[in-house]
């Protein structure tokens, strides 16, 4: 009885606020999509944007890119050791401070301070099955990796 009064509240609470949810250019944005030349050949993955002028991106074969002027020059480099590794996800702090991660075997990430001068593995794992997908963080110090699931 207490479970269905729980479900009733919960699906009027729902229709309350779906209700609310206007169709009004309130939340609305405008999308402006501009292509860049980055000069590479490759897949990219992953994207963050730090702000209007700062970016980086990374794909396969360790590859990583970054812009500080909006995106009309890029700096294209690799991760010293990861050639062969595919990044799906990028995490930027600031344009000094960022997070790669790849898929596959192995699966590792990377933190640079330093805007890519200088890189460090902060996780490894040759398991296999395991196989990372995607980041996100709050701040600095907390955050989230998600990966397909296994066993």
């Amino acid at each position: 009885m207490i479970m269905n009064k729980v479900c009733l509240l919960i699906l009027i609470l729902t229709i309350f606020w779906l209700s609310g949810c206007k169709n009004s250019n309130e939340n609305s944005y405008d999308l402006d999509i501009k292509e860049f030349k980055t000069g590479i050949s490759v897949n990219l993955r992953g994207l963050s944007m730090v702000s209007g002028k700062v970016a980086w991106a990374a794909g396969q074969r360790g590859i990583y890119l970054v812009t500080t002027d909006g995106g009309e020059h890029w700096k294209t480099d690799s991760v010293p050791g990861a050639e062969t590794l595919d990044f799906r996800s990028v995490w930027a702090f600031n344009r000094d401070t960022v997070i790669l991660i790849s898929a596959g075997t192995p699966a590792r990430i990377y933190k640079t301070s330093d805007g890519g001068t200088n890189w460090k593995i902060t996780f490894s794992s040759d398991n296999p099955s395991i196989f990372l997908n995607a980041i996100g963080f709050w701040n600095q110090m907390k955050g989230i990796v998600m990966g397909d699931p296994y066993d």
